[in-house]
């Protein structure tokens, strides 16, 4: 697995208190987490509730904070 050290510079500089960024250590992939989001798959919040492209995001964010 590589990683794009400009990638990895970019998404960095757009993080704020509310969004952390992770590594998908199989992918290479950086995903961006608000902290709702990351509370949600802590708290094994029901994600019926979220929007549809923020559903996608929760079921990606759970294999990333799984790993």
């Amino acid at each position: 697995m590589s990683v794009s050290l400009r990638a990895f510079v970019d998404e960095m500089d757009v993080l704020s208190d509310e969004h952390h960024a992770y590594l998908h250590k199989i992918t290479g992939e950086l995903v961006t987490l608000s902290n709702e989001e990351i509370n949600a798959i802590e708290e094994g919040d029901d994600w019926a509730d979220y929007p549809e492209w923020q559903q996608e995001l929760l079921h990606t964010a759970q294999r990333v904070m799984e790993k």
